[in-house]
């Protein structure tokens, strides 16, 4: 896939008539600082040049109707949550290391840890963490790749 793969999940898994929120300055520093762990840039970089994407009903449909294997992103986290929903994490035994920037439907978060590119997905009901992804591309662009299907059809 050529361009921005953040760019086209915005494209497609947005609704048409809204932008993302942008992110305020300085938002990674104080993330970073607050909880003791460096975001990877490429994900730094997407959330700052295009802001919080909110993804339609239409991704966890597309999903569950293509019977896919894949945990739909639901929210991309604003800093404070970043934050938050981190400390809650780690409270249910989320590792240290880790910091959540996202989540899905049920309230599993997406999170990244220090000098790693990976995604990984802390699932809050046994505790444990699982990598996705090697890298925030590569886990946009899994969802870039599910064929749409229509929620109003």
């Amino acid at each position: 896939m050529s361009g921005d793969p953040l760019a086209a999940f915005i494209g497609k898994w947005t609704h048409p008539g809204s932008s993302p929120e942008p992110m305020p300055d300085g938002w990674r520093s104080k993330v970073e600082a607050a909880l003791g762990v460096r975001l990877p840039d490429a994900l730094a970089a997407s959330l700052s040049r295009y802001g919080r994407p909110a993804p339609t009903i239409a991704l966890l449909h597309s999903i569950t109707e293509n019977d896919l294997y894949l945990s739909d992103v639901a929210d991309f986290l604003v800093p404070e949550d970043m934050i938050s929903s981190t400390q809650s994490g780690r409270e249910m035994g989320l590792a240290p290391e880790f910091a959540a920037f996202a989540n899905d439907c049920m309230g599993n978060l997406f999170c990244v840890r220090s000098d790693d590119a990976a995604i990984w997905r802390f699932d809050h009901d046994p505790g444990d963490t699982r990598q996705e992804t090697d890298s925030f591309d590569a886990w946009i662009e899994a969802f870039n790749a599910v064929p749409f299907v229509d929620p109003d059809e």
